[in-house]
C-alpha cells in the first residue's frame, strides 16, 4: 500500500489522492457503524429513532450516552457496542493518521538530494 523506503517521495497529488482514499474508507465505516448501532439502538434498546441516532454518534465518538437500556438485551447489546464503539474510533484515527506518518517517515530516510517537499 505504501512505498518503500528506497522509492521517491510521492507528490503532493498523489498524496493527496492517499489522504482522500484514507478518508473516504474511515466515513464509510463510521456511516456503516452509525447505522448499525441507530439500529440496534432502536429495535434492541428501544430508544425512538432520533435518540438512537444520537446514541450510535455519542458512542462512536466515545462520549456517554442519554438512553440507558432497561432489557437485558439491550444491556447486551449496548455494551458490546460500546466496546465495538472504542474500537472503531482508535482505527478510525489510525486510518488517519497512517498517511501522514509514513510521509514524515519515509522522508526522514531519504537522501537529501532525494526528497521534495
Amino acid at each position: 500500500m505504501f512505498e518503500h523506503r528506497t522509492e521517491p517521495l510521492l507528490s503532493g497529488l498523489q498524496f493527496a489522492w492517499r489522504i482522500g482514499k484514507a478518508l473516504s474508507f474511515t466515513i464509510l465505516v463510521a456511516a456503516l457503524s452509525m447505522f448499525l448501532g441507530t439500529l440496534g439502538y432502536h429495535f434492541l434498546v428501544g430508544a425512538d429513532w432520533d435518540d438512537s441516532f444520537h446514541c450510535a454518534c455519542l458512542i462512536l465518538g466515545n462520549r456517554d450516552v442519554s438512553v440507558h437500556p432497561a432489557s437485558t438485551v439491550g444491556k447486551v447489546f449496548a455494551g458490546l457496542y460500546v466496546m465495538y464503539g472504542g474500537l472503531v474510533f482508535v482505527s478510525m484515527v489510525a486510518i488517519l493518521a497512517a498517511p501522514v506518518l509514513h510521509r514524515i517517515m519515509h522522508s526522514l530516510h531519504l537522501d537529501e538530494s532525494d526528497h521534495d517537499l
